[in-house]
């Protein structure tokens, strides 16, 4: 299932306005034609926060290894495919 893009700020903004102005979320998500489950959830973070803007972007998580020892992992498992990484741990 392909998962749909996120909303934009004019979007959110129009479901604040509208649930601000006393509209059912029901009404609201068949007007915009956006799932109701995620104008209940732009709802609920909208009287949390008072604010219709997205969550900040997360930050990348930080690399386990390194990319030299990411290459070398991947050459000796070009080399021979067989083996596990296991027995690659003694050299790293």
């Amino acid at each position: 299932m392909e998962r749909k893009k996120q909303l934009n700020e004019t979007q959110r903004y129009a479901i604040c306005k509208k649930f601000d102005s006393g509209i059912n979320s029901s009404i609201i998500a068949r007007e915009l034609d956006i799932n109701f489950n995620t104008v209940m959830s732009v709802i609920r973070k909208y009287k949390e926060t008072g604010s219709h803007k997205a969550n900040k972007k997360r930050k990348l998580k930080k690399k386990i290894i390194d990319e030299k020892t990411s290459n070398f992992i991947k050459e000796k498992i070009h080399e021979n495919v067989s083996i596990t990484l296991e027995k690659y741990s003694f050299v790293l």
